[in-house]
């Protein structure tokens, strides 16, 4: 998983963001203060 394909097709299914394992932890957190 984590392929390209995979971020455009959870993007599709209505998903407002898309992280790929491993999860980088700065990216993770700015991503929850976003919400």
């Amino acid at each position: 998983k984590g392929q390209e394909t995979d971020k455009i097709w959870g993007l599709r299914q209505g998903a407002q963001d898309y992280l790929v394992k491993p999860v980088n932890g700065p990216e993770l957190l700015s991503k929850i203060a976003a919400l």
